[in-house]
Parts: structure tokens; C-alpha cells; sequence
């Protein structure tokens, strides 16, 4: 099984929101991340499901059978599980919920941002230092892997 988290920084309505994820085995090393931009996102509730949709796409084109997402968005994990009270993103989380279905199994988890920061970190490095291209990559981010090493070794209890 492995963990997911995502990531989402959004500034204005008329500016790219940043949404990134990064997986990680079940020993918390790092595996890969990624990061994407969209434009004209009208709200930070809008680009967390973006987040969602964004990471769901990526791990099942990646192939992988099992995975929990992990979230510090927990009206977006909400939405993923009830489409029926969120009819203003509907076709977002129906398109969240086919790439979920290609996966053997999946969960949703809420985590405090603590839980949360390398994702966070990668979805921040677009809105803050405008890095709009997108990318998917092994590992972590070398610029991020004192946090991520952190987080490997158990000095941050992420639950």
C-alpha cells in the first residue's frame, strides 16, 4: 500500500493555483512527486479537488494497485465520497472518482499539515516562485529532502 499525499496553494481566481502530490512506501521513503498549475481556479475549495483529480490520474497511470490519499482538505475527501452534496463540482469529482475506480483499492484520509508539509511544499513552489511546468519524477525534490528524511526516520510523527 502505498500513501499519497497532496498538496494545494491557490492565490486568486486570476493567478495558477499550485497542486502537487507525493507518494511514499509503506516505510515513509519517498517514491515520487509531482507537481501541476492550473489557471482561472476560482477559489482554494476549487483547487483542492484539482489536487485530488491531479493525483488519482498520476497514480493510476502509474499503475499502482493500492493507495491511501492523504489530504489535510477534508471538505475535498468529503466530496470525492459524497458527489451528491457538492453538485458544484460534479464533473470534477466524477472524473476523480473514474481514475479511482482503475485502482485495486483506495482510501481517503484527513491529516494535519504537519502530516502534509512535503506536498504542501511542492504545491507552494508554484504560486510562490512560479513554477508552472509540470512534472512527474521519482524520489522527492532534492531541495525538499532534509523534510523528507525527516519524515522517514520518525522525528515527525505524521500520525
Amino acid at each position: 500500500m502505498q500513501l499519497c499525499n497532496i498538496g494545494s496553494s491557490w492565490v486568486d481566481g486570476n493567478q495558477n493555483c499550485g497542486v502537487a502530490w507525493l507518494t511514499r512506501n509503506h516505510a515513509g521513503a519517498a517514491l515520487a512527486h509531482s507537481r501541476r498549475s492550473y489557471s482561472h481556479v476560482s477559489s482554494s475549495l476549487e483547487a483542492e479537488p484539482l489536487g485530488f483529480y491531479w493525483a488519482s490520474e498520476s497514480v493510476s497511470t502509474m499503475r499502482y494497485e493500492k493507495v491511501v490519499f492523504e489530504s489535510t482538505s477534508y471538505l475535498a475527501g468529503e466530496a470525492i465520497l459524497k458527489p451528491g452534496n457538492f453538485p458544484q463540482w460534479l464533473s470534477l469529482i466524477e472524473a476523480i472518482r473514474e481514475k479511482l475506480s482503475l485502482l485495486r483499492l483506495w482510501s481517503i484520509s484527513y491529516v494535519n499539515r504537519g502530516a502534509n508539509r512535503c506536498a504542501d511544499a511542492i504545491a507552494l513552489s508554484v504560486t510562490r516562485d512560479q513554477c508552472y511546468a509540470s512534472y512527474i519524477a521519482t524520489d522527492c525534490p532534492g531541495w525538499l529532502l532534509p523534510i523528507v528524511r525527516e519524515d522517514e526516520s520518525g522525528i515527525f510523527s505524521a500520525h
